[in-house]
Parts: structure tokens; C-alpha cells; sequence
């Protein structure tokens, strides 16, 4: 049985960067004196949003065709529609959520046919990718084998930070970009995850979470936790970062605090997005890995 951990520590101390905000400067994070520094206050959420789902098996399994056995992001959206994307060929594919089959594709053009992409998001009609680089781009969705236009927004994060994830967090109305590797200068420590404003289309310098890789492993698997993917629950207010190496996904609060954290079943080959349906069902994307790439839903159940 897949047992629930629940945290109630704040965030480590946050970094900030010398000429915080997006733009020029230094690239790296640097710490700040401890006189000067800010951490997370304790969270509001009183029933974790892991709470509300049962690990031990998810309601269904959909198999997906072998064309998307690189699955990585997923993303919802607001008329509860699913699409994803694999991480090396540009290709947007809307997903049946009843069947696993393929409603349509569409391709992205110009710089995006051939970048090493690994998480969606999707605010309003707007469709945003990210690569492992760190560099952002738009698109609109586009009709079935359609060839879409896209625009680049570079970053100050880099191969070295290796972007994973890719979330909206609507209170600051920013993309959220959750970091497999490199937190940045002197956060050896830390995983990262940064912000870039859709008000300015700037990456803020600042990273949004640092959350301590010690507390991290406490609840994965395998002696690591490196994001894979992340996801706001709009029904909690909160965050879930899945980690494919970890085998675990783990929620944070708005503030940053780590809330809880669940292994996943071992069926979870590499677990590489997450995402949540309109009624709250939670849903984690597997590469095929010699298999069957799949989607996991987990149905939403009473608060315990």
C-alpha cells in the first residue's frame, strides 16, 4: 500500500537574484544573507489534494498508439479537452480521455519542429510548450495536420537546469517551470522551480519554489526525486510535481511549503506528465519504454 507522507515544514529559505525580475544581469541564482532572506509561510490547505486519490491502482488505463511512445506533457484545456505532445518532433495530439485514441494532430513550425520539448500548458485559447533549454513558445491550436506558427520567448535557464515541467499558476498569472536538474549557484541542495510572467514574458530570477532535496527523498523511490512534470490543481489551489526517477509525485503549497508526497505504483515505468480533469481526476502520462506508452486517471474521492 502506497502510503501518503504529509509535511508541514516551510520551504527552506528562499534565494534571490541579483536584479530579480526577467532580463539581463547575472544568470545564475545566488543566495542572500540570512537577515535578509524570506521563507514560505504555513500553507491553508488543510486536506492535501494527494489525500483525495487512491494510489494503489487508477481507475483506468488508457494505451496509447505507438506514435506516442516519447509521451511527455500533458495539459487540459478550459472545455476539459486533453492534449500532449512527444519530446523530440514537434507534434500536438488531442487526446480521447474515454478511449486513449488520437482526435487529431498538428504541427508545430519554424523553430519548434525539431526542439527537445517536454511540458505543455494551456491558458485560455493560448498553448505554450517548453523545451529541456528552458526557452518558452506559443502557439494556437491548430486543426487536424495543421502546421502551426509559433513564437520563442529564450529564458536564462539552460541544458544545465534541464526544464521538465510545465504548468499555469493563474494567482500570479505566470508559467511555472519545474527543473530536473540544476536549481542554479551555491542550491546544490534544491530542486527549483521558476516562474516567467505572461505580463512581461520574462523569466523572474527568482525561483518561485526551492524545495529541499532531503525532504524530497524521504518519500521517493529509488534515492532521488528529479521533476518531471507539474500541474496546478484548481480544486486545492495547489501543485503536484510528478518525478519519473523518484517514482513519486509530491504537492506543494502556493507558498511553497511541501505538503505531502505518495509513491507511485511500480506500473509507472516513467512517469513524465500530470495533469487533472475538470471533475478533479488526476492523470500521469508513461513513456513506452519497451512497452505501451498509457495515460493513469485516478478518480477524485470524498476529503478523509
Amino acid at each position: 500500500m502506497n502510503a501518503i507522507r504529509f509535511f508541514h515544514t516551510p520551504l527552506f529559505t528562499l534565494c534571490l537574484l541579483a536584479g530579480c525580475g526577467g532580463g539581463n544581469g547575472d544568470k545564475q541564482p545566488k543566495q542572500i544573507p540570512a537577515s535578509s532572506s524570506r521563507s514560505s509561510s504555513p500553507s491553508a490547505v488543510t486536506s492535501p489534494a494527494l489525500a483525495m486519490y487512491d494510489f494503489n491502482a487508477p481507475a483506468t488505463v488508457l494505451t496509447l498508439p505507438a506514435e506516442l511512445d516519447e509521451i511527455s506533457g500533458l495539459a487540459i484545456t478550459p472545455d476539459n479537452r486533453l492534449f500532449t505532445h512527444n519530446d523530440e518532433n514537434g507534434s500536438i495530439a488531442e487526446i480521447d480521455m474515454a478511449t486513449g485514441a488520437i482526435r487529431k494532430q498538428f504541427q508545430l513550425g519554424g523553430k519548434g519542429a525539431d526542439k527537445d520539448f517536454e511540458g505543455i500548458a494551456i491558458v485560455g485559447k493560448r498553448f505554450f510548450i517548453t523545451t529541456s533549454a528552458g526557452a518558452v513558445f506559443e502557439f494556437a491550436e491548430g486543426k487536424p495536420d495543421e502546421t502551426v506558427p509559433v513564437t520563442e520567448y529564450p529564458t536564462e535557464l539552460s541544458t544545465k537546469n534541464d526544464v521538465e515541467g510545465l504548468c499555469y499558476d493563474p494567482a500570479t498569472n505566470s508559467l511555472l517551470l519545474a527543473c530536473k536538474e540544476r536549481a542554479g549557484k551555491g542550491l546544490d541542495q534544491m530542486k527549483a522551480v521558476y516562474a516567467f510572467s505572461l505580463d512581461s514574458m520574462k523569466l523572474i530570477l527568482q525561483p518561485r519554489f526551492l524545495l529541499p532535496i532531503a525532504q524530497l527523498l524521504d518519500g521517493a523511490r529509488g534515492g532521488e526525486f528529479n521533476p518531471s512534470g507539474i500541474e496546478f490543481n484548481p480544486r486545492s489551489r495547489t501543485f503536484c510535481i510528478v518525478a519519473a526517477e523518484g517514482k513519486s509525485v509530491v504537492e506543494v503549497s502556493p507558498e511553497g511549503t511541501i505538503l505531502g508526497q505518495v509513491k507511485l505504483d511500480k506500473f509507472h515505468r516513467q512517469a513524465e506528465g500530470i495533469t487533472f480533469a475538470a471533475d478533479g481526476t488526476l492523470l500521469i502520462s508513461d513513456e513506452a519504454r519497451g512497452q505501451q506508452p498509457t495515460i493513469a486517471l485516478y478518480p477524485s474521492r470524498s476529503a478523509p
